[in-house]
């Protein structure tokens, strides 16, 4: 189709007349007054703008309907020339109604943003030892727990303790440690794990659970025999303790065999200062650990950790505070 005369340009010669269709319509030029030919060239202009690409035209013949948004496809349909020719089909799509909030205290509405999808927290690290039973650290409180549990010591014995849980202690910190601070060059200063109980040397120890003597090298890694000497881990399986580990260091003597079942009150063995102990008072270390890993933050640094504070569940425990 050739494009209509332009309003302003030359008009072809009388002599170079022909017929012209437009719209269906046929003209023979030679044969109009100039009158004709002026309402005749106004009615080309006419048709010429509202034809594709004219003002106020359809593109593509496509009329977007009220209340829906018109989005051109992302190909353009052109022209034989592909170029000024070239039309955009436009599909009507659906507008996206937007979420409103109203907003009472100054009247006007605002479109609420879908917030982003938060990152889960990620889940407690795996315990890093053999795990004796399930539980959780959820609400955990390791300086007050009080575990059900039977004294190490006969009522009639002379003894003496205090709560030294997280006392200074010299030697290298392991991963199963708690610590105080952290040294110059980078290491962790290691804490007291336990609480210290003295008693005359030999004197029987008595386990506190109903359960089984474990090898407490399965449990904590490195384990170092020549801190902790001679040593009986009891894993409690009874119901309102299951899973809980007493530790007894320092014994100058073993009296139970690893996988060896004990009732509470048997003699594990007898007080000594084995380990790092040979310089010290005869004394019993004693630990309580839990069955899982609880969070903790020391030293500026998290770690995940099963010593719990013994002293309160000693307190609860000791036969002369019954």
């Amino acid at each position: 189709m050739r494009p209509a005369t332009p309003l302003g340009a030359p008009v072809p010669h009388p002599q170079m007349a022909r017929r012209r269709r437009r719209s269906g319509i046929a003209v023979s030029l030679p044969a109009l007054s100039f009158g004709s030919l002026v309402v005749l060239l106004a009615a080309v202009l006419v048709l010429a703008m509202s034809g594709p690409g004219g003002a106020g035209g359809t593109r593509g013949g496509t009329v977007a309907s009220v209340g829906a948004a018109a989005t051109p496809t992302a190909d353009a349909t052109t022209g034989p020339s592909g170029g000024a020719g070239a039309v955009a089909r436009v599909t009507p799509t659906p507008a996206a109604t937007p979420a409103v909030t109203a907003t009472a205290s100054q009247g006007a509405t605002t479109t609420s943003r879908p917030s982003p999808t938060a990152t889960p927290t990620p889940p407690l690290r795996p315990h890093p030892l053999p795990t004796l039973r399930p539980g959780s650290s959820e609400g955990f409180d390791p300086e007050r727990i009080v575990v059900p549990m039977g004294f190490p010591f006969a009522a009639d014995v002379d003894y003496r303790y205090r709560d030294n849980f997280l006392d200074r202690r010299a030697g290298k910190s392991y991963r199963y440690n708690h610590v105080l601070a952290r040294r110059a060059d980078g290491t962790f200063q290691r804490a007291h794990d336990g609480t210290d109980i003295y008693v005359a040397m030999g004197t029987k120890v008595r386990s506190p659970f109903r359960g089984i003597v474990v090898d407490p090298a399965r449990l904590w890694a490195p384990w170092v025999p020549e801190r902790y000497g001679r040593t009986v881990i009891v894993v409690s399986d009874e119901p309102r303790s299951r899973g809980y580990a007493a530790l007894h260091a320092h014994l100058s003597r073993v009296d139970v065999r690893i996988g060896q079942r004990v009732r509470r009150g048997d003699v594990l063995g007898r007080a000594g200062n084995t380990g790092n102990a040979k310089d010290t008072v005869t004394h019993l270390h004693f630990e309580l650990r839990a069955p899982f890993v609880f969070r903790v933050r020391e030293a500026g640094t998290v770690r995940w950790l099963d010593a719990v504070n013994p002293y309160p569940s000693l307190y609860r425990a000791d036969p002369r505070h019954d």
